[in-house]
């Protein structure tokens, strides 16, 4: 699982990488789901 900090957001996004490497989509989607 991967964590990406962006200080825009003032939060952390958590996403597993598919086919080598996350989506914008899916982080979006978890970023809805969270």
């Amino acid at each position: 699982m991967r964590t990406l900090v962006t200080s825009e957001l003032g939060g952390s996004i958590q996403w597993r990488p598919r086919d080598g490497g996350g989506t914008a989509v899916e982080i979006v989607l978890n970023l809805v789901r969270s």
